[in-house]
């Protein structure tokens, strides 16, 4: 992983958290005016609509940094490429092969 690439993802991450909290306070304040009395209400409804959108910038940052981790770790040169496959046969069992034969 390098310097740049980690760089760039959390710039794009900081842009998309701002983006995010910027419209869950949009949807908060639009949703608290329509359907809220009280300004404590409607604070509570811009807080949860804020918090949505910095829960989704989380998650979303949190699985691409781990994609990105996960694509510059190294496979050992000794190693296979892919795994070795075995092909088992299981014997039939004495009840099977009794009914066979009737």
């Amino acid at each position: 992983m390098s310097e740049s690439q980690l760089s760039d993802l959390f710039d794009e991450s900081i842009e998309n958290g701002l983006k995010r909290i910027g419209y869950g306070l949009l949807a908060g304040l639009g949703a608290g005016l329509v359907l809220a009395r009280s300004n404590m209400v409607r604070a509570g409804v811009v807080g949860l609509s804020v918090g949505v959108g910095l829960g989704m910038t989380y998650a979303e940052t949190q699985n691409r940094f781990e994609a990105l981790s996960a694509s510059s770790e190294d496979v050992p040169t000794d190693a296979p490429s892919t795994p070795p496959t075995e092909t088992i046969q299981e014997a039939p069992s004495s009840n099977e092969s009794s009914m066979e034969g009737s």
